[in-house]
């Protein structure tokens, strides 16, 4: 984005506000007009960044990119594969984990912790009528059910006990939420809003 900016400013493209132009929460909201220009601004970005190469196409949609897929281990990150455009996923790693590796989840079934809301875990309309797993949808719930069945583990998802994300009460020095079953060790992973947490 920097970069997309920094090119605006050289083309002595105004992009302050005035008033209450792009006011998102102004009812009725308010347009930005320089929307436009940003957007094509941002189009014509090509910089190599912290995850590769990023160049955008005429639809926006990020291209000729290779993203390293990494392990966090107790002895540091590692790179294990890639992601790429074209490739989609490749393991580059060929050792075998041992038997007490904590990322051997084959044939397992992890705890999956969330929180209900929309549209990423959802109750289903008839969930009474489900058990388990096949009482939610939504984005998250794919997510996990695909991530699973690409590495060959089974889920059980369970909805956070207080709904809550997760924060720590500064009396106490207890993590509450999501965050707190992670820390406390309640769970394997969590799922909310496009995160996806071991």
């Amino acid at each position: 984005m920097t970069e997309a900016f920094r090119n605006l400013r050289k083309q002595r493209i105004e992009l302050s506000r005035r008033g209450n132009a792009g006011d998102c929460l102004a009812n009725p909201a308010v347009p930005w007009g320089h929307g436009v220009e940003i957007e094509r601004a941002l189009k014509q970005v090509q910089v190599d960044g912290l995850t590769g190469n990023i160049k955008f196409d005429q639809n926006g949609k990020r291209v000729n990119y290779t993203i390293n897929i990494m392990e966090l281990k107790s002895n540091g990150p590692r790179k294990i594969g890639y992601w790429s455009e074209l490739d989609k996923m490749v393991v580059t790693v060929t050792d075998v984990l041992s038997a007490n590796d904590s990322m051997g989840l084959e044939n397992k079934t992890v705890i999956v912790t969330t929180i209900l809301e929309a549209p990423y875990v959802m109750f289903k309309k008839n969930a009474d009528q489900f058990e388990g797993n096949d009482r939610y949808e939504g984005y998250c719930v794919d997510l996990a059910t695909e991530i699973a069945r690409h590495c060959g583990f089974k889920y059980k998802l369970t909805i956070v006990g207080d709904g809550k994300y997760g924060a720590r009460d500064a009396e106490t020095k207890i993590w509450n939420g999501m965050v707190g079953e992670l820390v406390y060790g309640l769970f394997q992973f969590h799922t909310s809003n496009n995160c996806w947490t071991q």
